[in-house]
């Protein structure tokens, strides 16, 4: 039983991340004119406002809206 949940353990270590790469063509042209400086990177303004506000709990306004509605 350990000897599976081992095996079954490393298979999902490995297999999860290989899976969650799904890398196109089109990714790489995105990223070859961001770093060739053809195009500006898009940033949550949202994201942008917390951090230099300090807000820093790691809670969105987005969840706070969220559990306010009773979501």
């Amino acid at each position: 039983m350990k000897t599976f949940l081992l095996v079954l353990g490393l298979l999902f270590t490995v297999a999860l991340p290989c899976y969650s790469q799904n890398w196109t063509a089109q990714d790489s042209l995105r990223l070859q004119k961001l770093l060739d400086g053809e195009k500006q990177p898009e940033l949550n303004p949202e994201a942008i406002e917390e951090l230099f506000h300090g807000k820093t709990d790691g809670k969105s306004k987005a969840v706070k809206a969220e559990k306010m509605a009773g979501l």
